[in-house]
């Protein structure tokens, strides 16, 4: 009998604050008001009506939105390269940039340009240690057709630049260079799958400062794809 007693007085010391505890977070569902003044559209928190940004969603390919007209912000973006065949290369250039959506599909942005270069023993490019503010540059995204509003996004991004250094080598000269993309993204399964192509067309004219060096210029086109999953 003090056997039976112990072992459900001990069992009630367990099982009572466990019931506590259930019933303190069993309140029910929680409900998140919106800001005054604001109608709640079924994705609050995300940012965007249709929940997803997707703007950098796929990392080097880019994604079609644009943010809330009149929506402001700073970002500072490094890409850096390493390793070399031949010799030492160690590179990374640096953009700081300031961006406002100016309309519903229209975003623009102005940046700062630096980079720094550790290079010595390349057959191919000339030695350098140095660290160079190279130049400024702008962004200009308009956007066709919304993702919440059509079949897919289709965005049209251009990134002019005007250089006082080779972004790969690091030598002083003059520059100018755009890169352009024509971006289509759409949300390929709801909540769960999105997908993006970018069309990529780049123009770039390069002029050494030294004495006798010969002027660069090159185009390229190409076609990237990615898939992002929740």
């Amino acid at each position: 009998m003090a056997t039976g007693l112990r072992l459900g007085l001990a069992v009630g010391a367990i099982a009572m604050p466990l019931t506590v505890l259930a019933a303190t977070f069993d309140e029910g569902p929680v409900t998140i008001r919106p800001p005054a003044g604001k109608v709640p559209t079924g994705h609050e928190g995300h940012g965007h009506a249709h929940g997803v940004e997707t703007e950098s969603l796929f990392g080097f390919t880019l994604g079609s939105d644009i943010d809330s007209e009149g929506t402001t912000g700073i970002a500072l973006e490094t890409m850096a390269g390493f390793g070399r065949r031949d010799g030492r290369y160690n590179a990374a250039n640096t953009k700081l940039e300031f961006s406002w959506a100016a309309a519903k599909n229209l975003s623009v942005s102005g940046s700062l340009l630096g980079g720094y270069w550790n290079i010595a023993n390349n057959p191919n490019l000339p030695d350098t240690n140095a660290m160079r503010f190279r130049g400024i540059g702008g962004e200009v995204r308009f956007r066709f057709m919304d993702r919440k509003e059509g079949p897919f996004g289709l965005t049209l991004h251009m990134e002019p630049s005007m250089t006082m250094a080779d972004e790969v080598t690091g030598e002083a000269g003059t520059g100018y260079a755009s890169e352009n993309k024509l971006i289509m993204d759409a949300e390929l399964m709801p909540d769960r799958l999105w997908g993006a192509m970018n069309l990529i067309y780049d123009v770039e004219h390069f002029r050494p400062w030294a004495q006798g060096a010969v002027a660069e210029e090159g185009s390229v086109g190409g076609i990237t794809g990615a898939l992002t999953a929740r």
